[in-house]
């Protein structure tokens, strides 16, 4: 009768062990199946600028951007080069109709068990190479880029528009209906300029020509810092003696007339002129 006992304990402590491993497998494949798949949406804030990116002219669409996670501050997308551990790479995505997909379908990320997520993106990608955009740093104790403006004029580059998104402490539940699908709002981390001209006094019969534009006293260098929790929009710090002059690009190679009226004459509207948000003071001659 012992014998028997014993024979029936270990048989049920053999089925124990076959249903735990079953479940766990079974866990393994829920967490990497399509379904849990981390998706992403791209939209921006102000419809009428969804099309500006790079130098003011190309669609956001046409090009790559860098997505961050983190898991209790701890990387979860993205990582540090171990051979070149200033510089940390973001994982990146790229737009095939109708979504953004990633660049690389061996590196998709799944959702975690029930953790939240912090995402920061940026564009342009890390992987493009421009003058201006310097390179993100975004590790677990730094959110930033950096941004050298340049004089497009003498440089013969075009400034790069930045811009940046972020999703703070979001898990799956917290999506749209549950599908896992990240919405990234990018804004414009620069400041877009467009010049007008008009007569002070519209009486006055004078002719004015503008033959040619440059700006003055611009910081031209800066380093922006994502927002954090309860933040709308981040910040940038720049030094004060970074200050440099930019001839700006007019739309006509002719001197442009000023007409006379009420209405501004337009004098940069097919390139705004990027550069570092800032205070100027006024001209005093």
């Amino acid at each position: 009768m012992k014998q028997t006992l014993c024979i029936l304990a270990a048989g049920a402590a053999l089925l124990t062990g076959l249903t735990g491993c079953s479940a766990d497998e079974e866990l393994s494949n829920v967490a990497q199946s399509a379904s849990n798949e981390i998706r992403f949406n791209v939209v921006t804030t102000n419809p009428q600028t969804k099309a500006v990116i790079i130098d003011g002219t190309d669609q956001l669409e046409n090009h790559y951007i860098e997505v961050f996670a983190f898991k209790d501050g701890n990387y979860y997308m993205g990582k540090t080069d171990e051979e070149n551990p200033w510089k940390d790479h973001g994982v990146e995505l790229k737009y095939e109709y109708p979504a953004w997909t990633y660049t690389d379908q061996n590196a998709t990320y799944y959702w975690p068990h029930q953790e939240a997520l912090d995402f920061y993106a940026v564009s342009p990608s890390e992987m493009i190479t421009t003058s201006s955009f310097t390179g993100a740093t975004i590790t677990p104790g730094q959110k930033q880029f950096s941004c050298l403006m340049l004089d497009e004029s003498q440089s013969g580059e075009r400034n790069v528009d930045a811009m940046y998104a972020t999703a703070l402490n979001v898990t799956k539940d917290m999506t749209s209906n549950g599908s896992g699908t990240v919405s990234l709002h990018f804004k414009h981390a620069l400041s877009q300029v467009v010049f007008q001209a008009r007569k002070k006094d519209v009486s006055q019969n004078i002719d004015i020509e503008v033959a040619d534009m440059t700006l003055f006293n611009v910081r031209n260098a800066g380093t922006f810092t994502f927002p954090t929790a309860g933040q709308p929009t981040g910040s940038w710090t720049s030094d004060d003696k970074l200050k440099s002059f930019y001839h700006l690009e007019l739309d006509s190679d002719s001197p442009i007339t000023i007409q006379t009226g009420t209405n501004s004459t337009p004098l940069s509207i097919n390139h705004p002129l990027l550069c570092i948000p800032q205070t100027l003071n006024p001209w005093s001659p």
